[in-house]
């Protein structure tokens, strides 16, 4: 009988721990983790927001939280409307051709990788772990410093001088994603637009930067996502620190 009892309270001490846990941030069951609620306030208006923002191409060696990449993907395409399943960046009759990818380099709260977000449950699902920023690289400058050659004059006379590339000192990166299949082209890339500028507004309050980039090797990208056949890489916005 009192076997019987120590078993009933070891199992009732595990469920409540397992229930306890699987509710809290950055709990992984299965490779998924539960992000933490996203805040609906801030000491920085909309307007404050769009007056700061900047396109920032270095990052400071600063980790990025959990909290603050939960804050971001909520930002790129968060629930906002649970019963119509209504998103904070708007789409063409709620089609939603558009997934959000985070590449994780320098976090807080979870491992390198990458992971999908899943608006409904607001939560990340691991897709390839590890260091994956090889796969985010740009791909090479031109072997010449020259202009091309239809270039404007006073373009060809102008040496050209290659940017640092953003992901190298990112503490993360966002990819935007569509599936081509769900709506064409001119559809799905405006509605990127929106998703990007949802991220870098939303960086403003979180004290970080961030800035739109399509100068991606997209072969590289698809197999790191683990993308479909009809699904291609739009947007990758790297983030970090100031």
């Amino acid at each position: 009988m009192k076997a019987i009892t120590r078993t009933g309270c070891f199992i009732i001490t595990a469920l409540v721990f397992l229930s306890i846990n699987l509710a809290s941030p950055g709990f992984a069951a299965e490779g998924v983790i539960k992000l933490p609620e996203p805040s609906l306030k801030s000491d920085v208006s909309i307007e404050q927001a769009m007056a700061a923002r900047r396109s920032l191409r270095t990052f400071a060696d600063t980790p990025v939280t959990l909290g603050e990449l939960s804050q971001l993907l909520w930002a790129a395409q968060g629930i906002t409307e649970p019963e119509k399943g209504l998103r904070t960046a708007p789409s063409g009759m709620a089609k939603y051709p558009l997934t959000v990818f985070l590449a994780c380099f320098n976090t807080t709260g979870v491992s390198q990788g990458i992971y999908r977000y899943n608006p409904t449950g607001h939560d990340l699902t691991l897709i390839t772990e590890g260091d994956t920023m090889d796969s985010f690289r740009r791909n090479p400058p031109p072997a010449s410093s020259e202009a091309p050659t239809n270039a404007p004059a006073a373009e060809a006379s102008r040496p050209r001088t290659a940017r640092p590339d953003p992901v190298s000192t990112s503490a993360a990166a966002l990819v935007i994603t569509a599936d081509t299949e769900a709506m064409g082209a001119s559809g799905y890339y405006l509605e990127a637009g929106h998703v990007a500028q949802n991220i870098v507004l939303q960086c403003v309050p979180l004290d970080m930067g961030g800035v739109t980039t399509a100068g991606f090797n997209a072969d590289n990208l698809k197999k790191a996502l683990n993308l479909s056949d009809t699904e291609i890489p739009v947007y990758v916005i790297p983030v970090g620190k100031k």
